[in-house]
């Protein structure tokens, strides 16, 4: 029976983990709670928060966060499309907000990110990079 415990706690945050970074790559484009992200793996919010953090060493909203800002970057290095489409595409609340949480992770305002990393015409590569 101590075995069999034993196991299941080393395996409870791999599954956690897991668990976790599928829920919010598949669905970051839309609002999540940490209520919902809690149920879907069987867990309390505070059990989630706490075994993340422990896991990752930042938390749950955060890491949703950084997941956001990361497609937002892809897409704003690889088109045209407006911030208000990126920022709704990419889950946040409007584009004031994408603004603000893109300039706080990336250290710029995304047009600024876009000019420098965005591909110029007829050279095919990224300025910058």
């Amino acid at each position: 029976m101590i075995t069999t415990c034993l196991a299941k706690s080393m395996f409870l945050p791999m599954e956690i983990a897991f668990g976790m970074t599928e829920y919010v790559t598949t669905r970051y484009h839309r609002s999540l709670s940490m209520a919902e992200l809690a149920q879907c793996l069987d867990l309390s919010v505070s059990q989630l928060q706490r075994e993340f953090k422990r896991l990752f060493g930042i938390s749950p909203s955060h890491y949703l966060q950084e997941v956001r800002v990361g497609v937002a970057r892809h897409l704003l290095e690889s088109g045209d499309e407006s911030l208000a489409n990126i920022a709704a595409r990419c889950g946040f609340y409007d584009q004031s907000h994408f603004t603000r949480q893109f300039k706080t992770s990336v250290g710029m305002p995304p047009l600024a990110y876009r000019r420098r990393f965005a591909p110029t015409p007829g050279h095919g590569g990224s300025s910058g990079k």
